[in-house]
Protein backbone atom coordinates (compact mmCIF):
# COMPACT_ATOMS: atom_id res chain seq x y z
CA UNK A 1 0.00 0.00 0.00
CA UNK A 2 1.29 3.45 -0.95
CA UNK A 3 2.16 5.58 2.13
CA UNK A 4 -0.17 8.49 2.91
CA UNK A 5 2.70 10.98 2.68
CA UNK A 6 3.50 9.78 -0.83
CA UNK A 7 -0.15 10.03 -1.88
CA UNK A 8 -0.40 13.58 -0.57
CA UNK A 9 2.86 14.61 -2.22
CA UNK A 10 1.54 13.47 -5.59
CA UNK A 11 -1.92 14.95 -5.13
CA UNK A 12 -2.94 18.12 -6.96
CA UNK A 13 -5.00 19.04 -3.89
CA UNK A 14 -2.04 19.25 -1.49
CA UNK A 15 -1.50 22.98 -2.26
CA UNK A 16 -5.03 23.68 -0.93
CA UNK A 17 -4.15 21.98 2.35
CA UNK A 18 -0.97 23.99 2.87
CA UNK A 19 -2.36 27.26 1.46
CA UNK A 20 -3.84 28.62 4.75
CA UNK A 21 -0.51 28.04 6.52
CA UNK A 22 1.31 29.76 3.65
CA UNK A 23 -1.16 32.64 3.90
CA UNK A 24 -0.49 32.95 7.62
CA UNK A 25 3.24 33.22 6.97
CA UNK A 26 2.69 35.71 4.15
CA UNK A 27 0.75 37.87 6.59
CA UNK A 28 3.76 37.87 8.91
CA UNK A 29 5.88 39.11 5.99
CA UNK A 30 3.36 41.82 5.13
CA UNK A 31 3.22 43.11 8.70
CA UNK A 32 6.88 42.78 9.71
CA UNK A 33 9.05 43.21 6.62
CA UNK A 34 8.17 46.88 5.87
CA UNK A 35 8.69 47.72 9.55
CA UNK A 36 12.13 46.13 9.60
CA UNK A 37 11.07 43.51 12.14
CA UNK A 38 12.34 39.91 12.13
CA UNK A 39 10.18 37.61 10.03
CA UNK A 40 11.41 34.08 10.72
CA UNK A 41 13.19 34.07 14.08
CA UNK A 42 10.58 35.99 16.10
CA UNK A 43 7.78 34.02 17.74
CA UNK A 44 4.19 34.90 16.86
CA UNK A 45 2.50 36.99 19.55
CA UNK A 46 -0.53 39.20 20.10
CA UNK A 47 0.20 42.66 18.70
CA UNK A 48 -1.59 44.27 21.66
CA UNK A 49 -0.49 42.36 24.79
CA UNK A 50 2.61 40.71 23.21
CA UNK A 51 1.64 37.33 24.71
CA UNK A 52 3.14 34.48 22.60
CA UNK A 53 0.54 32.45 20.74
CA UNK A 54 0.04 28.79 21.55
CA UNK A 55 0.22 26.17 18.77
CA UNK A 56 -3.58 25.86 18.67
CA UNK A 57 -3.88 29.63 18.18
CA UNK A 58 -1.68 29.35 15.09
CA UNK A 59 -4.14 27.15 13.19
CA UNK A 60 -5.19 29.28 10.21
CA UNK A 61 -8.81 30.44 9.80
CA UNK A 62 -10.16 28.09 12.49
CA UNK A 63 -8.43 29.86 15.38
CA UNK A 64 -9.53 33.30 14.14
CA UNK A 65 -13.17 32.23 13.88
CA UNK A 66 -13.14 30.26 17.15
CA UNK A 67 -11.80 33.30 19.02
CA UNK A 68 -14.25 35.67 17.37
CA UNK A 69 -11.41 37.64 15.87
CA UNK A 70 -10.11 38.61 19.33
CA UNK A 71 -7.11 37.75 21.51
CA UNK A 72 -8.00 35.10 24.10
CA UNK A 73 -6.10 36.99 26.81
CA UNK A 74 -6.49 40.74 26.33
CA UNK A 75 -9.56 40.50 24.06
CA UNK A 76 -8.10 43.03 21.65
CA UNK A 77 -9.36 42.74 18.10
CA UNK A 78 -7.10 40.79 15.76
CA UNK A 79 -6.29 42.56 12.52
CA UNK A 80 -8.55 41.11 9.82
CA UNK A 81 -5.63 40.97 7.41
CA UNK A 82 -4.66 37.63 8.98
CA UNK A 83 -7.92 35.99 7.89
CA UNK A 84 -7.80 37.84 4.55
CA UNK A 85 -4.33 36.56 3.68
CA UNK A 86 -5.19 32.97 4.64
CA UNK A 87 -8.33 33.00 2.48
CA UNK A 88 -6.52 34.78 -0.35
CA UNK A 89 -3.78 32.12 -0.32
CA UNK A 90 -6.44 29.45 -0.81
CA UNK A 91 -8.02 31.46 -3.63
CA UNK A 92 -4.64 31.68 -5.36
CA UNK A 93 -4.41 27.88 -5.47
CA UNK A 94 -7.96 27.46 -6.75
CA UNK A 95 -7.18 29.38 -9.97
CA UNK A 96 -4.46 27.08 -11.42
CA UNK A 97 -6.23 24.05 -9.95
CA UNK A 98 -9.46 25.03 -11.69
CA UNK A 99 -7.64 25.55 -14.98
CA UNK A 100 -6.01 22.14 -14.64
CA UNK A 101 -9.42 20.53 -14.10
CA UNK A 102 -10.88 22.37 -17.10
CA UNK A 103 -8.03 21.12 -19.30
CA UNK A 104 -8.45 17.58 -17.89
CA UNK A 105 -4.70 17.53 -17.25
CA UNK A 106 -2.97 15.23 -14.78
CA UNK A 107 0.42 13.82 -13.91
CA UNK A 108 3.72 15.47 -13.02
CA UNK A 109 3.31 18.40 -15.42
CA UNK A 110 -0.05 19.37 -13.96
CA UNK A 111 1.29 19.11 -10.40
CA UNK A 112 4.31 21.26 -11.24
CA UNK A 113 2.06 23.84 -12.88
CA UNK A 114 -0.19 24.09 -9.84
CA UNK A 115 2.74 24.49 -7.47
CA UNK A 116 4.53 27.03 -9.67
CA UNK A 117 1.33 28.97 -10.32
CA UNK A 118 0.54 28.99 -6.61
CA UNK A 119 4.08 30.03 -5.66
CA UNK A 120 4.07 32.91 -8.14
CA UNK A 121 0.58 33.94 -7.05
CA UNK A 122 1.47 33.87 -3.35
CA UNK A 123 4.61 35.90 -3.98
CA UNK A 124 2.80 38.54 -6.03
CA UNK A 125 -0.03 38.64 -3.50
CA UNK A 126 2.51 39.55 -0.83
CA UNK A 127 4.17 42.28 -2.88
CA UNK A 128 0.75 43.68 -3.83
CA UNK A 129 -0.52 43.93 -0.24
CA UNK A 130 2.72 45.56 0.92
CA UNK A 131 2.53 48.06 -1.94
CA UNK A 132 -1.09 48.85 -1.10
CA UNK A 133 -0.28 49.38 2.59
CA UNK A 134 3.12 51.07 2.32
CA UNK A 135 3.48 52.11 -1.34
CA UNK A 136 6.79 50.33 -1.69
CA UNK A 137 8.06 47.07 -3.16
CA UNK A 138 10.90 45.65 -1.01
CA UNK A 139 14.03 44.40 -2.76
CA UNK A 140 13.86 41.33 -0.51
CA UNK A 141 10.81 40.27 -2.51
CA UNK A 142 11.39 41.63 -6.02
CA UNK A 143 15.01 40.57 -6.51
CA UNK A 144 14.51 36.90 -5.51
CA UNK A 145 11.45 36.85 -7.79
CA UNK A 146 13.69 37.83 -10.72
CA UNK A 147 16.23 35.16 -9.80
CA UNK A 148 13.53 32.52 -9.42
CA UNK A 149 12.05 33.29 -12.84
CA UNK A 150 15.47 33.06 -14.50
CA UNK A 151 16.26 29.82 -12.67
CA UNK A 152 13.03 28.25 -13.92
CA UNK A 153 13.65 29.51 -17.46
CA UNK A 154 17.10 27.90 -17.40
CA UNK A 155 15.35 24.54 -17.13
CA UNK A 156 13.92 25.12 -20.62
CA UNK A 157 17.32 25.49 -22.26
CA UNK A 158 20.04 28.11 -22.65
CA UNK A 159 18.20 29.93 -25.45
CA UNK A 160 15.08 30.40 -23.33
CA UNK A 161 17.21 31.52 -20.39
CA UNK A 162 19.03 34.15 -22.48
CA UNK A 163 15.74 35.43 -23.88
CA UNK A 164 14.35 35.90 -20.38
CA UNK A 165 17.54 37.59 -19.17
CA UNK A 166 17.09 40.03 -22.04
CA UNK A 167 13.42 40.46 -21.16
CA UNK A 168 14.24 41.19 -17.51
CA UNK A 169 16.84 43.75 -18.56
CA UNK A 170 14.48 45.44 -21.03
CA UNK A 171 11.68 45.55 -18.46
CA UNK A 172 13.87 47.19 -15.84
CA UNK A 173 15.48 49.69 -18.23
CA UNK A 174 12.13 50.63 -19.78
CA UNK A 175 10.51 51.54 -16.45
CA UNK A 176 13.63 53.28 -15.13
CA UNK A 177 13.89 55.35 -18.31
CA UNK A 178 10.19 56.19 -18.11
CA UNK A 179 10.61 57.23 -14.49
CA UNK A 180 13.58 59.49 -15.29
CA UNK A 181 11.75 61.14 -18.18
CA UNK A 182 8.67 61.75 -16.03
CA UNK A 183 10.79 63.23 -13.23
CA UNK A 184 12.67 65.41 -15.73
CA UNK A 185 9.54 66.92 -17.25
CA UNK A 186 7.22 66.90 -14.21
CA UNK A 187 9.75 67.37 -11.42
CA UNK A 188 8.37 64.47 -9.36
CA UNK A 189 8.49 60.69 -9.17
CA UNK A 190 6.10 58.76 -11.41
CA UNK A 191 7.37 55.20 -11.08
CA UNK A 192 9.41 53.81 -8.21
CA UNK A 193 12.45 51.58 -8.48
CA UNK A 194 10.40 48.71 -7.09
CA UNK A 195 8.04 48.89 -10.06
CA UNK A 196 11.01 48.62 -12.43
CA UNK A 197 12.30 45.55 -10.59
CA UNK A 198 8.84 43.99 -10.64
CA UNK A 199 8.66 44.49 -14.42
CA UNK A 200 12.10 42.89 -14.63
CA UNK A 201 10.62 39.94 -12.74
CA UNK A 202 7.83 39.88 -15.33
CA UNK A 203 10.43 39.55 -18.08
CA UNK A 204 12.15 36.74 -16.18
CA UNK A 205 8.88 34.81 -15.84
CA UNK A 206 6.93 35.50 -19.07
CA UNK A 207 9.50 36.68 -21.61
CA UNK A 208 10.02 39.71 -23.80
CA UNK A 209 7.01 39.36 -26.10
CA UNK A 210 4.61 39.39 -23.13
CA UNK A 211 5.94 42.59 -21.49
CA UNK A 212 3.72 45.01 -23.48
CA UNK A 213 0.65 43.00 -22.45
CA UNK A 214 1.77 42.99 -18.82
CA UNK A 215 2.18 46.78 -18.81
CA UNK A 216 -1.14 47.33 -20.60
CA UNK A 217 -3.21 45.02 -18.44
CA UNK A 218 -1.39 46.17 -15.33
CA UNK A 219 -2.41 49.74 -16.14
CA UNK A 220 -6.00 48.63 -16.82
CA UNK A 221 -6.26 46.82 -13.49
CA UNK A 222 -4.78 49.82 -11.69
CA UNK A 223 -7.19 52.22 -13.38
CA UNK A 224 -10.16 50.01 -12.50
CA UNK A 225 -8.94 49.90 -8.91
CA UNK A 226 -8.78 53.70 -8.77
CA UNK A 227 -12.29 54.04 -10.17
CA UNK A 228 -13.78 51.42 -7.85
CA UNK A 229 -11.98 52.15 -4.58
CA UNK A 230 -10.87 55.79 -4.66
CA UNK A 231 -12.71 57.72 -1.93
CA UNK A 232 -11.81 61.13 -3.33
CA UNK A 233 -11.83 62.71 -6.79
CA UNK A 234 -8.98 61.46 -8.96
CA UNK A 235 -6.27 64.08 -9.34
CA UNK A 236 -3.13 64.23 -11.46
CA UNK A 237 -0.86 64.06 -8.39
CA UNK A 238 -2.70 61.16 -6.77
CA UNK A 239 -0.15 58.59 -5.57
CA UNK A 240 -1.28 55.19 -6.84
CA UNK A 241 0.58 51.91 -6.17
CA UNK A 242 1.23 50.13 -9.47
CA UNK A 243 2.45 46.89 -7.88
CA UNK A 244 -0.96 45.21 -7.43
CA UNK A 245 -2.06 45.82 -11.01
CA UNK A 246 1.32 44.80 -12.37
CA UNK A 247 1.35 41.69 -10.18
CA UNK A 248 -2.11 40.64 -11.36
CA UNK A 249 -1.03 41.08 -14.99
CA UNK A 250 2.17 39.07 -14.48
CA UNK A 251 0.32 36.21 -12.84
CA UNK A 252 -2.45 36.21 -15.44
CA UNK A 253 0.03 36.23 -18.33
CA UNK A 254 2.06 33.38 -16.81
CA UNK A 255 -1.09 31.31 -16.32
CA UNK A 256 -2.15 31.90 -19.92
CA UNK A 257 1.27 30.89 -21.23
CA UNK A 258 1.71 27.86 -19.02
CA UNK A 259 -1.77 26.45 -19.41
CA UNK A 260 -1.56 26.87 -23.17
CA UNK A 261 1.44 24.51 -23.01
CA UNK A 262 -0.22 22.13 -20.52
CA UNK A 263 -3.40 22.00 -22.58
CA UNK A 264 -1.43 20.80 -25.60
CA UNK A 265 0.16 17.91 -23.70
Amino acid sequence: MQPLASILAESIYLPIIVAPFIGSFLCVIVLRLPAGLPVIVARSACSSCTTPLSPIELIPIVSFLAQGGKCRRCHARIDGIHLLMELAAISVVLVPLGLIRLNHSSGTTALETIWLGSLLGWWLLTTSIIDLRCQRLPDLLTLPLIAMGLFISAGHGIAHFCQNVLAATVGYVFFRATSRLYRHYRGEEGLGGGDAKLLAAAGAWVGLHALPYVVFWGACVTLCGIILFSRSPVQAKLAVPFGPGLGAAIWGMWLLQDFHVVGQQ
